[in-house]
């Protein structure tokens, strides 16, 4: 019986170290989706996108033009979550899960939001706060991509429109104090490899930087309909946020998203479409507070994804002046409580043991002798079987 326990005992210990070492390996989803999907890009072409309908019903709930696969999901604006089932070409069925129920960043921020909106800037002290603390990094993977109606081309080479626009939403984040770097590195061509790339960069902006938030700037390859919202009395382009279901911070990632489209939607109403949450990590797995923007999409002007990104902007310096750098500091800590709690149950463990080993054996001598034929006992056993 004594042995039979000792056994469950080093199974756990051996499970744990097991779990803390591979743990790095399986964190790295974009290496590990790369090796499971090697074929298979994210995005279609652009003019094709997926159409996904509930399953129930048969009403179209959403269309995207990235790549659709059972087990993605998707929350609209009235919070409601839905799970990808089936696909068939570029037909989706998915199935209503449930009303998320999203909280906003503090108790105080709707009175705070309100009062930012009067006057279009955030109070001069939490200016002079977020001047000092927050800080923003934006980049772009698609660097080719652009606006057909104001760049002549939906796609160009290294130079895409969609620098123009992350300019624009860069500058409207400065003039609300924040620190922000938008780095126009080039990660084309636009194939499965880009996400593998932009990750250097990403990875280069957190370690100079160390941003409060981590924003990659796309814009989408949908027909103009699904992307356009009178706004403030004039038609703009909407934005989706993207969340990658497979990395360690996606919890950490998707509250960032809800909160967010939560305060945008409460200050202007369908500024935020959706939320989506796709097959891989996007990178997001590098920060707890990252998230991919679709500003528009390919058939938008670009002055539509800049009158919906500069929208965007102001609410997303409330909501991070609200939040804090604290609470950043606070949701980084959720991605190593997991890792923490592992060591915690091993040291645990073996204090245990150590302990319930010496009371038994009453000494050091004997609880080291019983160990040591605990151990050749069990090697010989298994050994001395193959060996007949």
């Amino acid at each position: 019986m004594k042995s039979k326990g000792i056994k469950i005992y080093l199974f756990a210990v051996v499970s744990i170290l097991l779990a803390l070492a591979i743990e790095p390996f399986w964190a790295r989803t974009a290496l590990l989706n790369d090796a499971i999907h090697p074929e298979v890009m994210c995005e279609l072409l652009d003019g094709q996108y997926f159409t996904v309908v509930d399953e129930v019903t048969g009403e179209e709930i959403f269309h995207t033009a990235r790549v659709v696969v059972v087990g993605d999901m998707f929350q609209n604006a009235d919070n409601r979550l839905y799970e990808v089932v089936a696909v068939d070409g570029l037909i989706g069925k998915a199935r209503f899960l449930r009303t998320e129920s999203v909280g906003e960043p503090s108790a105080w921020f709707s009175t705070f939001l309100e009062e930012w909106g009067r006057t279009g800037v955030l109070p001069e002290a939490l200016r002079a706060q977020a001047g000092q603390n927050v800080r923003i990094s934006i980049y772009h993977t698609h660097s080719a991509e652009s606006y057909l109606p104001s760049d002549g081309a939906s796609s160009i080479r290294d130079n895409g429109g969609i620098f123009i626009v992350g300019e624009s939403f860069t500058g409207n984040l400065e003039k609300q104090g924040f620190q922000v770097e938008q780095n126009k590195r080039s990660h084309d061509p636009h194939d499965k490899r880009a996400y593998m790339r932009s990750r250097r960069t990403a990875m280069e902006m957190i370690r100079q930087h160390s941003p409060q938030a981590l924003l990659d700037v796309h814009r989408d390859a949908l027909e103009r309909r699904y992307y356009t919202a009178k706004i403030k009395g004039r038609e703009m382009a909407q934005i989706r946020l993207v969340v990658g279901r497979q990395n360690p911070n996606m919890r950490a990632n998707k509250k960032f998203a809800q909160e967010l489209m939560a305060a945008a939607n409460k200050r202007y109403p369908r500024l935020v479409r959706d939320i989506f949450f796709g097959r891989g990590s996007y990178n997001q797995e590098l920060h707890p507070r990252a998230l991919l923007l679709e500003l528009g999409t390919h058939k938008s002007t670009r002055e539509e994804a800049k009158d919906g990104a500069n929208l965007l902007a102001g609410v997303l310096a409330a909501y991070l002046g609200a939040a804090g750098p604290a609470d950043a500091a606070g949701i980084a800590r959720e991605g190593g409580a997991a890792r923490g709690s592992l060591f915690f149950v091993l040291g645990l463990l073996i204090v245990g043991g150590f302990a319930y080993l010496f009371l038994s054996t009453g000494s050091l001598k004997e609880m080291n002798s019983k160990v040591r034929h605990f151990v050749s006992e069990e090697f010989s056993l298994k050994f001395g079987k193959k060996n007949k």
